[in-house]
């Protein structure tokens, strides 16, 4: 809970940003929340990788990936 003296320091503080500059974020690429093979296989698409790469990127998070994440933690 904000104090007086803290109401008073922060009394001056713009609202906007002081040199202006402010871009909404842009995303090339948005997935959905936690990690599977399905966002592996997406992420490798959008980035035209060659299907070997594809493999080798699945092959790699399917070895390493889902033994050493928490139970819940992919989802």
């Amino acid at each position: 809970m904000a104090t007086t003296s803290d109401r008073e320091a922060l009394a001056g503080v713009k609202d906007e940003y002081m040199y202006g500059f402010s871009m909404p974020e842009e995303y090339v690429f948005k997935s959905r929340r936690g990690l599977d093979h399905e966002i592996v296989d997406q992420i490798s698409v959008m980035k035209n990788e060659p299907e070997w790469m594809r493999d080798f990127a699945t092959a790699r998070w399917t070895s390493s990936c889902p033994s050493q994440c928490p139970r819940g933690a992919l989802t």
